[in-house]
């Protein structure tokens, strides 16, 4: 699923909560800090997303599952990485454009 996702579905959702599984017994509540701007080359589109982590929790690399109300669920592989709002976690995403018919 999470390989229809483009830059717009993300930029259209900031600022919304997400939840995260991360092995608590509940999940845990995250909002889209950030989308970062779209990098284009001829092949490839090229993006961040940034999302805050759960207040008392050690930030850990690793593949979460993730859920939100229009996307569903899904996968992603986030990153802690320090930011100007303090550590986020990051997903990015670097994909091969499809060819068009």
């Amino acid at each position: 699923m999470v390989e229809t996702f483009t830059h717009s579905t993300f930029a259209e959702l900031a600022g919304t909560k997400f939840k995260l599984y991360d092995g608590a017994v509940e999940p845990s509540e995250v909002e889209l800090v950030d989308v970062s701007e779209l990098v284009e080359t001829k092949r490839q589109e090229i993006f961040g997303i940034f999302f805050s982590i759960p207040e008392g929790r050690k930030p850990a690399q690793g593949s979460y599952r993730m859920e939100h109300e229009k996307l569903g669920s899904f996968e992603l592989f986030l990153v802690p990485v320090v930011s100007e709002d303090g550590v986020v976690y990051e997903a990015v995403f670097n994909r091969i454009k499809k060819k068009k018919p």
